[in-house]
């Protein structure tokens, strides 16, 4: 509720920020090829991972089934594809994002080849011309990236009440889905635990995770091409004080833009989003499990 809300609440700022991506991707065409394999992958995961689970609880639930509780779960698995839904709408921004990361450093990369190649030109005219078409391109490349950069500074700001959220909710889910399905096996009553069954009931697992880790991956991957692209700035600085003055200007310019305004991915200034600290939330994870999983061995229920 506290996600909807504040996506009605907001719902301007995201239009503008969609038709900002809108105008992005039609100056690029390319990237709409590039995100697509990022969708179809994000489709299928999510639609495994609902499907299972509703196929796996009403055959966990077959002997007390009744339409009362068929409608109970039908009513909590339509909450939990809306939530999905909503997550998707912050995924398919970051797919974005990425994919113009790519673009920028494919370009970067190509005019960072192109200006060592000037080392063989003697001919001063020919090298006064080639500086200020490759000061214009970078240009170019330095006011995009800017400009998607912005762009992912303000999605993150709409999406943080969501990103807190879905992170408590995550965090919980995976705890009671881990334990849950250790109490499971552990206690057989109930369940009829036929191949088929078992196979679901793996799958669900399996499905499940991946949703998950295909949803960080997509953030992480956006903060690797960013560092990528840092790293391609350092290589043009050794070459700007052989290069032309506006040239190593615009190549200044750039590299002291990425610096003055490092890529950071935060949910309210509370922490950023990164895999040292997906690994501590991991660990957290092991801890809690460990001590519910003892706990339920050394206090069994009937």
């Amino acid at each position: 509720m506290a996600t909807m809300f504040n996506r009605w609440w907001q719902r301007r700022r995201l239009i503008r920020l969609v038709n900002a991506f809108r105008g992005l991707a039609i100056r690029k065409p390319q990237v709409m090829r590039m995100w697509r394999r990022g969708v179809i992958l994000k489709f299928i995961s999510i639609s495994l991972s609902e499907f299972l689970q509703i196929l796996v609880s009403f055959l966990s639930l077959r002997p007390y089934l009744t339409v009362n509780l068929a409608s109970s779960i039908f009513v909590l698995y339509t909450l939990t594809v809306l939530v999905n839904v909503i997550i998707s709408h912050y995924y398919f921004a970051i797919v974005n994002v990425h994919s113009h990361y790519i673009l920028l450093n494919q370009e970067l990369h190509e005019v960072l080849v192109e200006i060592r190649s000037l080392e063989g030109e003697h001919r001063k005219a020919a090298f006064m011309i080639k500086c200020c078409t490759f000061a214009d391109r970078l240009e170019v490349i330095a006011g995009t990236q800017y400009e998607v950069q912005t762009l992912l500074e303000h999605i993150t700001k709409i999406f943080g009440i969501q990103g807190i959220v879905i992170t408590i909710n995550s965090y919980i889910s995976i705890l009671a889905t881990i334990y849950f399905s250790f109490s499971s096996v552990k206690k057989i009553r109930g369940v009829e635990w036929t191949p088929l069954y078992i196979l679901l009931f793996v799958l669900n697992i399996v499905c499940y995770f991946a949703d998950i880790l295909i949803t960080l991956n997509n953030v992480y991957f956006v903060l690797e091409v960013h560092a990528y692209m840092v790293k391609l700035l350092e290589r043009l600085i050794m070459f700007s004080p052989a290069l032309d003055e506006r040239l190593q200007a615009v190549i200044e310019s750039f590299q002291l833009q990425i610096t003055r305004n490092p890529l950071k991915i935060s949910l309210l200034n509370l922490f950023n989003m990164d895999r040292s600290r997906s690994m501590l939330m991991a660990n957290s994870l092991v801890t809690n499990l460990l001590v519910l999983i003892q706990y339920d061995m050394k206090n069994p229920r009937e």
